[in-house]
């Protein structure tokens, strides 16, 4: 996902702070369109167990494993589909 915003990135005239200010927001933005996706499609009365343990350890595997268990729909595909978007939708903005 990255490598290909990075290369865009480095096409412009930038310094190495301005770079990595850019990085950190498509980071964060990400993070939100990921969390917005498991949220919506988890069932609301695991929302609160979820973000407990996110919290905590948000690289566990065991949480892929929780979303995959008790998400409505195939997360993996939702995940892979909404990054896809928002990747598309950040260098259509970065090619301006």
């Amino acid at each position: 996902f990255m490598e290909e915003i990075i290369a865009v990135i480095k096409t412009h005239k930038l310094t190495a702070k301005e770079k990595e200010k850019i990085l950190s927001l498509i980071d964060s933005a990400m993070h939100n369109h990921m969390l917005d996706e498991i949220l919506t499609h988890l069932p609301k009365h695991y929302h609160e167990t979820f973000l407990h343990h996110f919290t905590k350890a948000p690289h566990d595997k065991a949480l892929l494993d929780f979303l995959k268990k008790e998400a409505r729909e195939d997360i993996e595909h939702v995940l892979a589909e909404r990054a896809s978007k928002v990747k598309t939708e950040l260098l259509k903005d970065f090619k301006k």
